[in-house]
């Protein structure tokens, strides 16, 4: 004769735990996907979001104009400091009578990186040649802006770009018949 077995329905408190365990298991993977799902899905919304806030502000014609070499003293205590950098600004393209501004200047002396008009490919929008409209005003106020800081103030990446936007804003102030999209430093060195 077989042992009988011994069924008896499973008890409540066995119920409760395994129900228990259930909603602890699910409790935790709706926490772990809350906190790890959704604030990447926010921020992937948001920089979407900021890219089609920079393409709006995407200027379709820009132009690099490399201005030259820089040799300013820097405002340090003793006056000993002082930077050595390249800039070339990137402006909106202007159409005028048929005429692309900034070419033909009668400069054929190569001091802008070659002969009169030439054009050179670049990714960031064409390099001109010939210097930029309002280069003396450009000057005046990118060594006057210079000049103003410390070294310790242009040594840091944020420090530089912070120097590149007042730079842009004082440019596009002084000169509003031309938009000054990027300013670049080509060569930056703080002695």
């Amino acid at each position: 004769m077989a042992p009988k077995e011994n069924k008896q329905p499973p008890s409540t408190v066995a119920l409760i735990a395994i129900g228990c365990a259930i909603a602890a298991v699910s409790a935790v993977s709706s926490f772990v996907a809350i906190r790890f799902a959704m604030p990447r899905q926010i921020i992937v919304e948001k920089v979407e979001g900021e890219k089609e806030h920079v393409k709006e502000k995407k200027h379709e014609a820009t132009v690099q104009y490399p201005i030259g070499e820089f040799i300013v003293n820097l405002s340090d205590p003793g006056g000993r400091r002082y930077l050595r950098t390249s800039i070339t600004l990137e402006m909106e393209e202007k159409k005028k009578a048929g005429l692309e501004t900034g070419v033909a200047y009668g400069w054929g002396s190569g001091a802008f990186g070659g002969g009169e008009g030439e054009k050179v490919a670049s990714g960031g929008g064409e390099k001109k040649s010939g210097p930029p409209p309002y280069e003396p005003i450009y000057k005046d106020v990118i060594i006057g802006a210079i000049s103003r800081r410390t070294a310790s103030e242009i040594s840091t990446v944020s420090g530089k770009e912070r120097l590149k936007d007042e730079l842009r804003e004082m440019l596009n102030q002084r000169v509003p018949d031309e938009v000054v999209v990027a300013i670049y430093f080509t060569d930056f060195v703080i002695q």
